[in-house]
């Protein structure tokens, strides 16, 4: 469903715009697995009610949104109420606004990281006269950016007499500036995915930083209010470890260099290797003014993410997330490695 759509009638011309309002309450747009959604529609443009496909009437209806994503494809299915305009030759040539119940499944098809092709199906029935009518339709949905995305194709009427209309054309756009969604299939193309998960990961790791100085400052105003006090405290002995006679478990590691210091991934990649770690992939990316390196894992990984920590100089940001390819972690090198 898009936040605003365009049909014309390819016979009457008649055009006609919709704006939606959507709610998503589990998952996010381009996440894996099952998402439920609901939304509420209007009518923004009525169009002519001159014509035999609009009577140039505000029209609303609410949609219940069960989809299922994986990689590459997905299925979807819709189940809502609308109330809609029937045009009528059986007597003189008018309008009947009606309540229609409208349900839709539909399979998609990932082309590339930014275009789908989706097949579906549209019933719908009146609830007054249990009248019938059936659409398939088909369209191509462009996505260019994580924020703007565009839908086009048209749909047929089965049997076309007794549809209403028999085909038609459509157009949709959606466009929101604060959007942190993925492509739907992204993982068709993995360098742009990839650029998506470090915006996301260098927005969490911004809001640590600030935890962590939230931290730092409450702990000092604490040791302050001791030193006022003259309390005399037993200093704990740290425990020191070596870490470098720790036994790195076997993981496969992907490095992304985002320092700008060239080979400096290489070296990393060196040193992992010779603690007993498989490297799979090295990378370098535009620079990135982290304060501080991210250990990302995939799920079930935790432990071992802690431990590779271990074995670095600095304090690295550890967090869950998914990793590219066959990469159980993918350490992305701040500037913790460049002092």
């Amino acid at each position: 469903t898009q936040p605003f759509s365009y049909a014309m009638d390819p016979v009457s011309g008649t055009r006609e715009a919709d704006v939606y309002m959507k709610h998503r309450f589990t998952g996010k747009v381009g996440a894996r697995g099952l998402s439920v959604a609901a939304s509420l529609s209007s009518t923004l443009v009525a169009g002519d009610p001159s014509t035999n496909v609009s009577d140039g009437q505000s029209h609303r209806g609410a949609e219940l949104h069960i989809s299922h994503w994986t990689d590459t494809s997905g299925f979807h299915m819709n189940i809502g109420m609308a109330t809609n305009s029937i045009y009528s030759e059986s007597t003189m040539p008018m309008f009947t606004t009606v309540d229609m119940l409208t349900a839709s499944m539909g399979v998609e098809m990932g082309i590339s990281d930014g275009m789908a092709f989706n097949l579906q199906a549209l019933a719908s029935q009146n609830t007054a006269t249990d009248d019938e009518n059936l659409h398939l339709a088909a369209n191509y949905h462009y996505t260019p950016s994580k924020s703007m995305a565009f839908t086009f194709g048209a749909a047929w009427g089965i049997p076309s007499n007794r549809s209403n209309p028999a085909t038609s054309v459509y157009f949709g756009m959606a466009y929101s500036p604060a959007s942190q969604s993925q492509s739907r299939f992204a993982r068709l193309n993995p360098d742009r995915d990839y650029h998506l998960q470090n915006q996301i990961l260098m927005d969490k790791a911004e809001q640590i930083d600030q935890r962590v100085a939230r931290i730092e400052a409450s702990l000092q105003k604490l040791a302050n209010s001791l030193a006022t006090s003259k309390q005399v405290m037993p200093v704990p002995r740290e425990s020191v470890i070596d870490r470098s006679s720790m036994m790195a478990p076997k993981l496969y590691v992907e490095i992304i260099n985002e320092t700008g210091i060239t080979g400096l991934g290489d070296k990393i990649a060196t040193s992992l290797r010779s603690k007993g770690y498989a490297v799979t992939a090295v990378r370098t990316a535009p620079v990135r003014k982290k304060k501080r390196s991210i250990i990302q894992y995939r799920e079930g990984m935790a432990e071992e993410a802690i431990t590779l920590g271990h074995s670095l100089k600095g304090d690295q940001i550890v967090i869950k997330g998914r990793t590219m390819g066959d990469a159980d972690v993918q350490l992305f090198l701040g500037n913790d490695f460049v002092q």
